[in-house]
C-alpha cells in the first residue's frame, strides 16, 4: 500500500448513549425543509440535525440518508457514521458542533470490521493455607517459633513510576501455645490473624502507594465458627463496605467491595478455590477491639480462622493521568517458619478489563482527531477541546472500522490515508447493538474487500452479545 501521503492516521470515536434507538432507515441527516418537522416525537427546526443526544446513524455518503439492513455496496458506494450530541458540556468559545461525524467508509478500498467485547476486570490475589479438615496444605503452627511472610506487588505504574517492585514484609513471633492451653486449630487462627494483622498495618504505614494500601487482607474461617453473616459470598457483592480488622486501639479497618473485587472473589469461588460460605473473620488481637465490635481475639477459641488472603488493590490515578494501566500482581514467599507444603497458590489473576470508560477516555484525549495536542497542554489543565460523550464508570463494547481514503499524489499514483472509525455502545444495551449489526454486517459484507475480525458469530460476521456480569 503506497502510503505517499503527509495526510495522520486518525480515530474517529464515537459514543452511542444508553436508551437510544438506530436512526430510522430513509431519514434525511438533517431537517432540508422550510418549516419545523417532528421525528419520534422531537420537533427539529429547518436545518437543524435529526438525530437525539447520543443517538447513532448509518448514512448514504452521497446522498445523506439513513441506511437499513438492505444497504449494499452495489446501491450504497460509501456511508457515513453520525451521532448525535450534548453541547452543554461545550466551552463557549468553540462553535456549536452537534453531531459527531466519521469521513466516507467504503469496502471498495477495503475495511477491516471488528467486534470487541468488554470484560470486568480483576484484582491479583493469593491464598495462603487450607482448611483445618485439610489433610495437606495447612498452616503449620509452632510455638515460640519465627514466621514471616515476603512479597512484591508489581505492575504498569509501579515499575514505570516508582522504579521498582514494592515489596512488604511481615512477621510473628508464637507464644508458647501448649503454657497457654491453646488447641492447634486456635493455634493456627492466633498465628494467621497476627501475621495478617502485621500485614495490614505495617502495609498502610510503610508501603503506602500513591496514598493507598497497596493490599488488602482477608482472614478466612472455613468452618465459621463464629457464625458470621459475611461470608467470602458477600465479598461478591459491589459496594458492600466489609469489616477486615481493627487497629490496636480498636478503629475499624475495612475494605469497600469493588467492580473488580467482586469479580476477583466470584472467580475463585467458581473455580473452587473457595467454597463462599467462609467466614470473614475481622482481625481482631486486642480486648478493646473485641469491645469495638471484632468477634474474637486471635486464639480465643471464638475462630478458628486457616486460612488468609491477599489481594493487591489498583494503584491511585494522578491529577493528571495518561497510564490506563491500574492494576497490580502480588506474588508471596513464605521463607521462615512455614513448612515447604503450606498451601501458597494464585486466587485470582490481575487483569485490567476491556472497554472500560477510562481506558477510552485517555485513547479520545490522545487519538481522536488529536482532541488535545500535548504541546500545548497547561500544568492547570488540557488544552480547551470539544467534550467527550463517554461516561465515566461505564464498560462499552466497540465496533472498529478499519478504512482508507483514497487520493492521487502528484507523482499519478493512489495513495491511501488509513482512518478508524470506533463505534461505542453500552455494553448491555443488546437491542442497540443487534440494531447496529444488522446493518453494518450485510453492508460490508456485500463487498468482497471486508475482513471480519474480533468477536464473531458462526457465519463470521461481526456479533458482540455479551453483557458481563
Amino acid at each position: 500500500m503506497n502510503r505517499l501521503t503527509t495526510k495522520p492516521n486518525v480515530d474517529k470515536i464515537l459514543v452511542a448513549k444508553a436508551g437510544t434507538t438506530l436512526q430510522v432507515a430513509s431519514s434525511k441527516f438533517a431537517n432540508d425543509t422550510n418549516s419545523a418537522i417532528t421525528v419520534g416525537g422531537t420537533s427539529y427546526q429547518p436545518g437543524e440535525i435529526l438525530l437525539g443526544d447520543g443517538q447513532i446513524g448509518f448514512y448514504n455518503a452521497d446522498t445523506n440518508t439513513s441506511i437499513g439492513n438492505s444497504a449494499t455496496v452495489a446501491t450504497t458506494k460509501s456511508i457515513y457514521i453520525a451521532q448525535g450530541r450534548n453541547i452543554l458540556n461545550d466551552s463557549d468559545a468553540l462553535p456549536i458542533r452537534k453531531v459527531e461525524k466519521t469521513s466516507s467508509i467504503s469496502p471498495v478500498y477495503g475495511v477491516q470490521f471488528a467486534g470487541e467485547v468488554c470484560a470486568v476486570p480483576t484484582n491479583s490475589s493469593v491464598v495462603i493455607g487450607a482448611p483445618n479438615a485439610a489433610s495437606t496444605g495447612k498452616v503449620n503452627v509452632s510455638s515460640e517459633t519465627s514466621y514471616e511472610i515476603i512479597g512484591k506487588v508489581t505492575g504498569r505504574r509501579t515499575n514505570a513510576l516508582n522504579g521498582r517492585n514494592a515489596s512488604f514484609r511481615a512477621e510473628f513471633t508464637t507464644p508458647d501455645y501448649t503454657s497457654l492451653g491453646y488447641t492447634v486449630n486456635n493455634s493456627r487462627d492466633h498465628l494467621l490473624q497476627s501475621i495478617a494483622y502485621d500485614v495490614i498495618t505495617r502495609g498502610h504505614s510503610l508501603q503506602n502507594l500513591n496514598r493507598a494500601n497497596p493490599l488488602s487482607v482477608f482472614s478466612l474461617d472455613t468452618v465459621n465458627t463464629s457464625n458470621t453473616s459475611v461470608t467470602t459470598t458477600t465479598l461478591t457483592v459491589v459496594g458492600t463496605k466489609v469489616t477486615v480488622g481493627y487497629t490496636g486501639k480498636g478503629h475499624n479497618i475495612y475494605c469497600t467491595i469493588t467492580e473488580s473485587i467482586a469479580k476477583s472473589f466470584s472467580d475463585m469461588i467458581s473455580e473452587g478455590t473457595l467454597t463462599g460460605t467462609e467466614g470473614v473473620v475481622p482481625i481482631a488481637l486486642t480486648a478493646a477491639a473485641v469491645t469495638a465490635g471484632g468477634l474474637g481475639i486471635a486464639g480465643s477459641g471464638t475462630t478458628t480462622v486457616d486460612r488468609i488472603v491477599l489481594l493487591a488493590n489498583d494503584t491511585k490515578r494522578a491529577f493528571r493521568d495518561s497510564i490506563p494501566q491500574v492494576k497490580e500482581t502480588i506474588n508471596v514467599g513464605l521463607p521462615v517458619g512455614f513448612d515447604a507444603g503450606v498451601a501458597n497458590v494464585t486466587g485470582s489473576k490481575s487483569f485490567e478489563g476491556k472497554g472500560l470508560s477510562n481506558q477510552w477516555q485517555l485513547f479520545y484525549e490522545k487519538g481522536d482527531a488529536f482532541k488535545y495536542d500535548s504541546t500545548l497542554e497547561r500544568f492547570d489543565g488540557k488544552w480547551m477541546g470539544y467534550s467527550s460523550d463517554i461516561v465515566p464508570n461505564t464498560k462499552y463494547a466497540a465496533y472498529i472500522i478499519s478504512h482508507n481514503t483514497p487520493t492521487y499524489v502528484s507523482n499519478g499514483t493512489l495513495s491511501y490515508a488509513p482512518e478508524r472509525s470506533i463505534l461505542l455502545v453500552p455494553c448491555c444495551e443488546e437491542t442497540l447493538k443487534n440494531a447496529i449489526e444488522a446493518v453494518l454486517n450485510p453492508y460490508f459484507s456485500s463487498s468482497a474487500n471486508t475482513v471480519f475480525l474480533g468477536s464473531l458469530n458462526g457465519s463470521n460476521l461481526v456479533e458482540v452479545a455479551t453483557c458481563p456480569s
